[in-house]
């Protein structure tokens, strides 16, 4: 058969066509008479629409693992987000039942029962229940201490410092009572005695405290004297409120607000320098 330019072009065609639709093709072209400008035409031809397919081929794989990358990036990170999620929870739980059931009474089992989880799922996250309660507390402890902190910074005014302080320090137990009673009325070190003295939860919590009172004395705002002895003293006033808050019945939101309002006047009018 002999081919002009226009029919090796539809040949070409033809055959690309089949290669895309992955149809087994015999180049064999010996079959055709070509003539030879024509011939050499016709193998550029299909010499370039090969190229193109490969490129073509070569581009889509690649796109494919890009976007296959990216879904299993996705998925690890949702995956991620979920078992934080499932963490947050079980030391959320798990605050409130040390609460109700007491350090010895607590379980790992009677905490799965609580969420409706096997009790292999909570040993995933935790060694045992001296972990979890561990990590309670000192999780606990140092959000309470960046919220004291945020909450000094930004005012000139050592008593004004002091009146945030107080208010951020009755707000969170108020809001998060179980958390509280771990942190400031059970002795953890008692209790995790297989933990070494440095790896107790943050002791300095109340640091910002003393800070604060040490600036004001020398300011001139606040009776000179111990920074240490004072902190300790207003850290006790603002306990004392928490607790009464938390414990008793009677001690409702407006009689605690009275209380504490109260309790800044007569520390301020103790502690200001006259």
């Amino acid at each position: 058969m002999v081919l002009s330019y226009g029919g090796s072009k539809r040949i070409c065609g033809l055959f690309c066509i089949l290669i895309i639709l992955n149809i087994p093709v015999n180049l064999d072209f010996s079959f055709f008479y070509c003539h030879g400008e024509t011939k050499r035409r016709f193998h550029v031809i299909i010499l370039m629409n090969t190229i193109h397919y490969i490129k073509a081929e070569a581009s889509m794989s690649d796109l494919d693992q890009r976007e296959g990358g990216k879904a299993r990036q996705f998925g690890r990170r949702r995956r991620g987000d979920e078992k934080e999620q499932v963490r947050r929870l079980i030391v959320e739980t798990a605050g409130e039942l040390f609460v109700e059931l007491g350090y010895n009474a607590f379980s790992m089992r009677k905490l799965a029962e609580r969420l409706q989880y096997s009790p292999a799922t909570l040993y995933l996250y935790f060694r045992d229940k001296d972990a979890l309660l561990f990590t309670i507390v000192d999780e606990a402890l140092l959000i309470f201490r960046n919220r004291l902190t945020q909450a000094s910074e930004g005012i000139s005014d050592p008593w004004a410092r002091l009146e945030r302080l107080g208010e951020t320090y009755l707000a969170f137990g108020l809001q998060h009572p179980a958390y509280y009673q771990l942190m400031f009325t059970w002795r953890i070190d008692y209790l995790l005695g297989s933990r070494q003295e440095e790896e107790l939860p943050r002791i300095h919590v109340l640091q910002v405290l003393v800070d604060v009172v040490a600036e004001a004395m020398e300011q001139g705002a606040m009776q000179s004297g111990d920074p240490g002895v004072y902190s300790d003293y207003l850290w006790a006033t603002m306990h004392g409120i928490v607790t009464l808050a938390i414990q008793m019945p009677m001690f409702d939101e407006a009689r605690v607000g009275q209380l504490a309002a109260h309790t800044r006047e007569m520390i301020r009018a103790a502690l200001k320098k006259s």
